[in-house]
């Protein structure tokens, strides 16, 4: 595909040079409809970026319940990426920027997301989300989560996420969510920021223009455990 050019009402939403992108795959399939795919890998490459998927365990495609699992590596500017998301997702920030790899195991099925061994990195990143602009260094992130729809549940063994504002670590997380009343929650958070730095995402956590801002830097513990009878939240901060 060359000079991509695709814009909604008037603004540009995703504009490409190039991509190029390589399918090869192996299975078996009975007439003109595939069975059973043994490997694939896919690999879509622009001039400044590159995204690989590998399928690690064979697939049989008429299984209703079928589990894709596939390993994903790649790099890139984080403004071709979400250009290429812009026309099928909607939420992608107008504005996204910064160097970034990415690596991880993801498994996919019917209610079923996990993710596992995942690693991100991004430098000098900006983002602007409604009237407030984001901007990081460097943001660093790594850990696994599972979500499963049959049940609602949430949940991470170990997830870290790191940056010159704010930085937090998970320990065996989970959340999940009720027909009625409150989610259960249980698991420990770890945390600590930068009011300073914070404070240029005021509109975005809710402070009103001018109104008073904390300096500072905090550290702090969050401990969760509830169940069908009573929630208990344990803080200790600094």
């Amino acid at each position: 595909l060359q000079q991509i050019d695709v814009q909604r009402e008037g603004k540009v939403v995703w504009n490409d040079p190039q991509v190029r992108v390589e399918i090869q795959a192996a299975g078996a399939r009975l007439d003109f409809q595939p069975q059973r795919i043994e490997t694939a890998t896919v690999m879509m490459r622009g001039p400044a970026d590159t995204l690989t998927a590998e399928l690690l365990e064979p697939i049989n495609l008429v299984d209703a319940n079928r589990s894709w699992f596939l390993k994903i590596n790649g790099n890139g500017p984080l403004e071709q990426w979400a250009g290429r998301l812009r026309p099928w997702v909607s939420g992608v920030p107008e504005q996204l920027a910064g160097q970034s790899t990415i690596s991880a195991q993801l498994r996919a099925a019917p209610g079923l997301l996990q993710v596992d061994q995942s690693k991100i990195s991004v430098q000098n990143f900006a983002a602007k989300v409604g009237q407030t602009q984001i901007n990081e260094q460097g943001i660093e992130a790594a850990g696994d989560f599972r979500w499963e729809t049959a049940t609602r549940q949430f949940a991470s063994k170990a997830y870290q996420l790191s940056s010159s504002s704010i930085a937090f670590g998970t320990r065996d997380v989970s959340i999940q969510f009720t027909e009625s009343g409150p989610p259960l929650a249980r698991g420990d958070v770890a945390f600590r920021g930068d009011f300073d730095r914070l404070a240029a995402w005021g509109d975005l956590l809710g402070a009103q223009a001018g109104g008073v801002r904390p300096r500072g830097q905090f550290v702090g513990r969050l401990q969760l455990a509830s169940d069908a009878q009573r929630a208990t939240a344990t803080l200790t901060a600094t």
